[in-house]
């Protein structure tokens, strides 16, 4: 069995059942990592969330639809005891953050 056999599971396989897809320059953060956008229920508005792995970074920015405004952005930190890349511990974790 060669390299891509025994390879391990790369993260963004299973961050994309969750609709993120990777980036070299995000939307927010201005990095590599794993971004996803969500819609308000109005259509007003668009937060999004932007992973970070190598800063170890979490990003969210919601933005006006229509105006190009930016309401909010906040960044958190992927706590120590989270490892970003077991499923059952970080996705719990992010949606308590990006709620």
């Amino acid at each position: 069995m060669g390299r891509v056999i025994e390879n391990k599971p790369v993260i963004n396989i299973w961050l994309s059942k969750y609709g993120f897809e990777y980036d070299s320059n995000c939307h927010v953060g201005n990095c590599r990592g794993f971004e996803r956008f969500y819609e308000s229920s109005d259509n007003d508005e668009i937060t999004w969330v932007v992973i970070s792995l190598a800063r170890k970074k979490v990003y969210v920015s919601t933005e006006l639809k229509h105006y190009d405004g930016v309401i909010s952005t906040k960044d958190f930190d992927i706590p120590s005891n989270i490892n970003p890349n077991i499923e059952a511990e970080f996705i719990p974790w992010l949606d308590s953050v990006v709620g």
